[in-house]
């Protein structure tokens, strides 16, 4: 009989002809009187067992000190390796490996680690805490020396990392073109493998609030209109609709200036918006590599990326569901794009500069070109008005001339892909023309009066110190007293969150008694305005009132501020509501998680000769330690960030206190200003006013308040 099928893959169809031959000969061969061994516990002979997961035959055997260990531990490590691909295990050694480190206790004696879940739960750590490699190796070979003698634990990380191999993910170099520009692909895998993120994935359809409320992407106009136009693939609620981003990034930092790399990573808009943006659940799914950026040719790098969501799209892949049990067809399409405004040019193929900058207004888009300076603004937002609007009516305070001309009519998806199918796209790069700039030169100066809305040196003290003053609760957004400088009357170090919270809440707070009163309430309007469309609850009726506010507001800032000051950035203001009408949310779709996410993947680079392959070797680990995580018992999860309220919000605080005594009439201020605020008390509070109000009926609402 021919034996070399015992030297080929396991995996391969040779081996599995091979296995079922012998099994056909020793079928025919065996004696009549011979009788399988009974079952016995404490037999020694090596039994078979097939891996539901991959079809493979694997060896057990039945060593009583490694069951021992495995039953006494709380972790599911033999289901963890089912859950490993198979293109892991083409190397028998590698299955060997893991089945060894599983079941052999980290030193003799010790029943609650074996060495393979003593790794993981360490790699778990360093992934959580953000430990450098040099640190890790440190503790290693720190725990090496303070077990006992005859542990096994790696000393080395090295030793330590090539455990996680079979673990990891696959990814693909792709030479893009003779610059050497690669990128990264990875497959939608392990997505269902875990039972609690299965059902996550379904929350959109069984766990939402449907009250009317816009709260998720799948209360948007589009969502619906894809369960309509597509009845087959909406009805399957575990269909994954996703999000794409990406932005250029420094992987040096301040080290290098002229390196930008590009990852493009995906969302998963099926889960809850609390998970839907974080870092567990945002796949990297491509790194184009520097050091310059692709710009316009980005569409020669998302090819293979476009051909995988093709495929998720028509034909769909197998996927067995943990949750339920049973195998299933998934199929994924991409929702929509998340991106700034010039990536937003890159990805679309839209010229995002000059006359016709806005993507919604496109031929329609209301422009100026300044006389001198030459740069193009963008002004005329009277037409976006309701029609007998009072504004529309005036002269010198805008243009000199009535506006009698109505909002263009944005392109609907079928328009735009009428206008771009007869579109030869050429991929590569084309050779630039030389822009020629108009230089002018300025004659004798002249000297003009400070506009409305220039600060004086007391309004810029009284502007900083109210700033200075300010203290907000951990996380909400940076120290804000470390942003002011109040000896050069200047806010440094902003980070963009930090431009949002301060347009927001903290704007309208430290304008007040500065600046003339129709300036500061415009000012305060638009900041009250973006306040309303970043509500996590959205009322749909309130969305017109929203459209208009956006118009009236931007129709104010014509009347104070100079044309100069109306970039395309402030004209797509009055687009913003559309855009929640038709995806939902605008904090699902903004930047500030793709940033943090990215000065994550910054902290991965550990090589400077090759980023962009430091980066995604690390997220592969850390993707694997996130698998592995799965299955072991007291363990976080990498990617949810554990909530540091966990634990506290019973029993003694551990913090000292700070005692402040104030006055009687402060005290009386604030104790009358509770109960006006409480709805147990505002019943008291009507029977009361009724009763003044017929024994002095001449007395006014505010001696009422009193």
């Amino acid at each position: 009989m021919d034996r070399s099928w015992m030297r080929a893959n396991r995996l391969s169809d040779e081996y599995e002809h091979g296995v079922m031959e012998f099994l056909e000969f020793a079928e025919s061969n065996a004696k009549k009187d011979l009788h399988p061994p009974k079952s016995n516990a404490e037999d020694s002979h090596p039994t078979l067992f097939l891996c539901p997961c991959h079809g493979e035959v694997v060896a057990n055997s039945n060593v009583s000190q490694k069951d021992n260990v495995s039953v006494e531990m709380d972790d599911r490590l033999k289901d963890m390796m089912c859950e490993i691909e198979q293109d892991s295990f083409k190397r028998a050694r590698a299955y060997d490996s893991l089945c060894n480190d599983k079941d052999t206790p980290l030193y003799p004696g010790c029943t609650n680690f074996t060495r393979l879940s003593a790794v993981l739960k360490l790699f778990n750590r360093k992934a959580i805490n953000g430990w450098t490699d040099k640190s890790f190796a440190e503790l290693l070979q720190l725990l090496t020396q303070m077990l006992p003698e005859g542990n096994i634990l790696p000393s080395r990380y090295y030793e330590a990392k090539k455990i996680l191999c079979p673990m990891g993910l696959e990814y693909e170099k792709i030479h893009a073109c003779p610059n050497d520009c690669i990128l990264y692909r990875k497959e939608f895998k392990r997505l269902f493998a875990n039972a609690n993120d299965a059902k996550n994935l379904r929350w959109h359809a069984e766990e939402r609030k449907c009250d009317g409320q816009i709260r998720h992407a799948a209360d948007s106009l589009q969502w619906k209109k894809i369960d309509y136009l597509f009845p087959n693939f909406g009805k399957q609620s575990r269909n994954l609709r996703l999000g794409l981003a990406t932005d250029g990034m420094n992987p040096f930092g301040n080290l290098n200036t002229n390196h930008s790399s590009w990852p493009v990573l995906l969302m998963i808009y099926n889960l809850s918006p609390r998970l839907s943006m974080k870092r567990k659940y945002i796949m990297l799914s491509m790194m184009i590599s520097g050091p310059k950026q692709p710009e316009n040719d980005i569409d020669v790098y998302l090819s293979p990326l476009i051909d995988d969501l093709k495929v998720l799209w028509e034909e769909g892949v197998d996927v067995f569901d943990a949750h339920s049990g049973e195998q299933f067809n998934m199929c994924a399409m991409l929702f929509c794009t998340i991106n700034d405004f010039p990536a937003y040019g890159n990805l679309s193929g839209y010229k995002v500069k000059g006359h016709k900058a806005c993507p919604i207004c496109e031929k329609d888009t209301c422009y100026h070109q300044l006389e001198k300076g030459k740069k193009t603004v963008y002004l005329g937002h009277r037409k976006f008005l309701n029609r007998y609007h009072p504004y529309r009516r005036l002269r010198t305070t805008f243009n000199g001339e009535q506006e009698h001309g109505v909002a263009p009519k944005p392109l609907t998806g079928e328009e735009v892909y009428q206008r771009q199918q007869d579109i030869t796209a050429v991929f590569g790069k084309y050779q630039k023309r030389p822009i020629v700039k108009n230089i002018w030169q300025r004659g004798n100066k002249t000297y003009l009066p400070p506009a409305c809305y220039t600060l004086s040196k007391k309004e810029k003290i009284s502007f900083c110190e109210c700033l200075e003053s300010i203290k907000v609760s951990h996380g909400y957004s940076s120290n804000v007293k470390r942003l002011v400088s109040v000896k050069d009357l200047k806010l440094v170090g902003l980070k963009s969150h930090d431009c949002h919270v301060l347009m927001q809440q903290l704007l309208p707070v430290a304008i007040r008694g500065i600046l003339p009163k129709n300036v500061r309430k415009t000012i305060t309007r638009l900041c009250l305005f973006f306040n309303a469309i970043c509500f996590k609850s959205i009322d749909p009726l309130k969305l017109e009132d929203l459209e208009n506010e956006a118009a009236v507001t931007l129709c104010q800032l014509e009347m104070f501020f100079p044309p100069s000051f109306f970039d395309i950035m402030v004209h797509l203001i009055v687009h913003l509501v559309r855009e929640i009408r038709l995806y939902g949310p605008i904090f699902l779709r903004w930047m500030y998680p793709i940033e943090r996410y990215m000065k994550i993947l910054k902290g991965y680079t550990k090589k400077p000769r090759r980023p962009e392959a430091s980066i995604i070797e690390r997220y592969i680990a850390e993707e694997a330690i996130e698998f592995c995580s799965n299955y072991l018992s007291e363990v976080n999860a990498v990617g949810v960030p554990k909530s540091r309220h966990d634990g506290r919000c019973e029993g003694v605080g551990t913090q000292g206190l700070k005692i402040k005594s104030l006055s009687i009439d402060v005290v009386v201020q604030a104790h009358l200003y509770i109960l006006n605020n409480t709805d147990e008390v505002q019943p008291y509070l009507s029977a009361h006013k009724s009763i003044i109000k017929k024994k002095y009926p001449k007395m006014s609402e505010r001696g009422l308040l009193k």
